[in-house]
């Protein structure tokens, strides 16, 4: 086995698996991704029965690191899980304690970039536009479907595609937001300032 990939391949799948099911959580998607919670459970316990002949201490420990990460999501999900099958509450907005009061602020809701900058944090100019493209597609979906997203869910499913846009359209992405008559569209792109070069 492969460990360093192993090990790779299992952090990855537990951020995809988080994200799908906060996906579920929030109502954005309507069945839990159960298969592959199934499938990542089948990877985690292959780490695990491995993890003690490991001869390197630091690779031991990483894995380590890993299965209690694993652990922590795992009671996260089920909890949610049980939660929605019990009836004690719905998948939507309201599910982990509400993403806000007014739907009007998840319009505005998004990183300040002035106070980002303002700590002289760097920012990767994609993860701006995509702020920005999440904003303005909750802001159509509102507009001309009346449905209610939250920004940040938005911001996630978007950032899963990005390795794939980067190896389309290079390092710099611009995202055009519209709506097309029944939905709204998010369209990559290279931006037109490295188009031109």
């Amino acid at each position: 086995m492969d460990l360093k990939g192993k090990i790779d391949e299992v952090a990855i799948t537990i951020q995809r698996l988080d994200r799908a099911f906060n996906f579920y959580f929030t109502g954005f998607e309507k069945k839990p991704p159960l298969k592959m919670y199934e499938r990542l459970q089948r990877e985690v316990k292959k780490l695990h029965d491995v993890a003690d002949g490991i001869k390197s201490s630091a690779d031991r420990y990483i894995v380590q690191m890993l299965l209690s990460r694993f652990s922590t999501y795992r009671i996260k999900w089920e909890r949610g899980l049980r939660a929605i099958e019990d009836g004690r509450i719905k998948p939507g907005n309201d599910f982990f304690g509400g993403v806000t009061k007014d739907p009007a602020e998840m319009v505005e809701k998004g990183p300040d970039f002035d106070a980002i900058a303002e700590k002289g944090q760097a920012l990767d100019d994609v993860e701006m536009r995509l702020a920005d493209a999440a904003k303005r597609y909750v802001a159509l979906a509102r507009a001309h479907m009346g449905k209610i997203y939250d920004p940040e869910s938005i911001k996630q499913m978007l950032e899963t595609k990005i390795p794939e846009m980067r190896r389309k359209f290079g390092d710099d992405i611009e995202f055009e937001v519209y709506f097309d008559g029944d939905k709204v569209r998010v369209k990559p792109g290279a931006a037109k300032s490295a188009a031109k070069r």
